[in-house]
């Protein structure tokens, strides 16, 4: 090696180049819990009035039900269910899950087919796999495909149809693509498919 090249090579590494903040000795600044309260005061205030301005002017908006806008909800919760997908092993309990709230919901009124679908979905999980961290692991996806099973037991074919490649959509996509494909293919559908 000349002389050029030992000038020009880097120094040796030490501590304090490789990691300059491990160099301060002064602590991470904290938030101000009053940032805290105040965050979340905005926070409870804007929910409050978006719900009482959708109280208001979702009266007059009229029937929705032919844009399609309801599985714009289902499609949100099957794209929380791909990051959630860990094989169909593990899947395995949402099925049960489906179909416990889908047979719910068909043959009892009201909204207990949530409860029945993730109770029977993590009942499943714990007799299918035995540590407690598959029942935990489960439980999400349990309460995700209970909230959305009577999509999934809609008698309506154009419905059906939409919900089959909006689950499509949310395995290749993210949220908002999915969500505005869900919008566009259920309006269609049900325009194609009336009644």
């Amino acid at each position: 090696m000349n002389a050029l090249e030992s000038v020009v090579e880097d120094p040796p590494a030490t501590p304090e180049r490789e990691c300059p903040a491990a160099a301060t000795t002064e602590p991470p600044p904290q938030s101000s819990p009053r940032t805290g309260a105040t965050s979340r005061g905005c926070q409870w205030v804007a929910w409050v009035s978006f719900i009482t301005l959708g109280a208001l002017i979702g009266p007059l908006l009229g029937d929705l039900h032919p844009y399609g806008l309801d599985m714009a909800f289902a499609a949100v919760l099957l794209v929380l269910l791909k990051g959630l997908w860990k094989g169909v092993h593990a899947a395995l309990p949402w099925l049960f899950s489906l179909v416990a709230a889908g047979l719910f919901y068909l043959l009892i009124p009201g909204g207990g087919y949530v409860l029945a679908g993730t109770l029977t979905g993590l009942v499943s999980a714990y007799l299918w796999a035995k540590p407690s961290t598959q029942v935990l692991n489960a439980a999400p996806g349990c309460v995700l495909v209970a909230v959305i099973a009577p999509a999934f037991v809609s008698g309506h074919p154009a419905d059906l149809i939409a919900l089959a490649l909006t689950a499509y959509a949310a395995s290749r996509f993210s949220i908002l693509p999915v969500m505005l494909f869900a919008l566009a293919v259920t309006a269609a559908m049900r325009a194609l498919l009336p009644g």
